[in-house]
């Protein structure tokens, strides 16, 4: 009689309540699993977005930083992105901020030597990129292509330690001592 109406008996023998029709643990496991899924989807969707985001901050800011200054053939669509969007868009995160910074080698963010991040214009117009800047001097300048820079830039005697540092980079110190020697014969 007790087991048709759902009644069980505990171990003292008296009605311990109803007896479920459905195991508990079951449709608590199952409402958890939808529950948990519902919410997994629109994180997906949100990291998603966040990712399309980041993604955009990134080359806008690369395009931005180079716009402008960059030779036309790095900045101009190449496919689908412009050349320097695709060739730097992987060394560039974004941080808690919502800006593009640089990705230090260990996947972190790059700092500059004052401790703040070092942004895409920093990154993009530093001297490890100077073969990729548009000529910036003015026509009439008298630097030619492919000049060694003796007639072109004047008495190098004179030139600033900059310019100094710059011409012994590309040609050498013997170049420079070579270019002294034929700015002495004139």
């Amino acid at each position: 009689v007790l087991s048709s109406y759902n009644i069980s008996l505990g171990d003292d023998g008296k009605p311990k309540g109803l007896k479920p029709d459905v195991d508990v643990e079951e449709v608590k496991k199952n409402l958890t699993k939808e529950i948990s899924s519902q919410y997994e989807s629109q994180i997906n969707e949100f990291k998603e977005k966040l990712t399309n985001r980041d993604k955009a901050v990134i080359e806008s800011s690369i395009l931005s930083a180079v716009s402008g200054v960059y030779k036309d053939d790095w900045v101009k669509p190449y496919g689908d992105k412009p050349l320097v969007v695709k060739q730097f868009n992987d060394r560039f995160t974004v941080d808690e901020n919502g800006n593009a910074v640089v990705k230090s080698d260990d996947g972190g963010i790059r700092y500059k030597g004052d401790g703040s991040p070092m942004t895409a214009k920093d990154y993009l117009l530093s001297d490890e990129f100077a073969e990729l800047r548009k000529d910036q001097r003015q026509n009439g300048s008298g630097f030619g292509e492919g000049s060694t820079g003796s007639t072109a830039a004047g008495n190098p005697k004179e030139w600033s330690v900059k310019q100094k540092n710059d011409y012994v980079e590309k040609h050498g110190v013997d170049g420079y001592k070579t270019l002294l020697q034929q700015n002495k014969k004139k």
